[in-house]
Parts: C-alpha cells; sequence; structure tokens
C-alpha cells in the first residue's frame, strides 16, 4: 500500500507506551535513564563498527531526507517526548 503522509497516530501511540526512549545521539543519558527505572548496571557504553562520515552529494542527501521523512518526523516526535519529560520516560 501507499505509505502514509504522516506517521500514523498508531506509530505516536505505540512510542508513548514505551517505558524508556533513547537517541543515539545521548546514549549515555538512555543508559542511565534505562538503570534507573529497571534497576540495572550496564556498566560501561561500548562503542564498536564506528564509521567515519563520508562526503555524500546533496541530491543524494535529498533522496535520503525524501525516502526517511516519516522515519524524521517520528524521531522528531520522539525526541520531543523525551526532553519534554523529567526523567526522560514517556508517559503512559
Amino acid at each position: 500500500g501507499e505509505c502514509p503522509a504522516r506517521p500514523a497516530p498508531r506509530a505516536r501511540d505505540r512510542l508513548d507506551r514505551i517505558d524508556v526512549v533513547g537517541v543515539i545521539e545521548d546514549m549515555a543519558g538512555f543508559v542511565r535513564r534505562l538503570e534507573a527505572r529497571f534497576g540495572w548496571d550496564l556498566g560501561p557504553i561500548e562503542v564498536s563498527n564506528r564509521t567515519e562520515p563520508e562526503a555524500v552529494s546533496e541530491e543524494f542527501r535529498e533522496r535520503i531526507a525524501t525516502d526517511n521523512a516519516l522515519d524524521v518526523e517520528l524521531y522528531a516526535y520522539a525526541t520531543e517526548q523525551i526532553t519534554g519529560s523529567a526523567e526522560g520516560t514517556l508517559p503512559g
């Protein structure tokens, strides 16, 4: 079927039911919230398989942005929910 123009409300609703949401840009904060929420000790963050950024054309960047517009919008919703929550956990 065709992809909707905006993330389905169901996707946002499901995201709202997740206890802890994190983003790669704040992995340390995400790990701290997981530890606090579930009483875990996850230890130090290990980074593996890191690659260096590669130059790509503006046309390619635009294609990626177009192809992933719904993901980007849902990501923006998630980050708004994280920063709007006192503990970084989503309500629900």
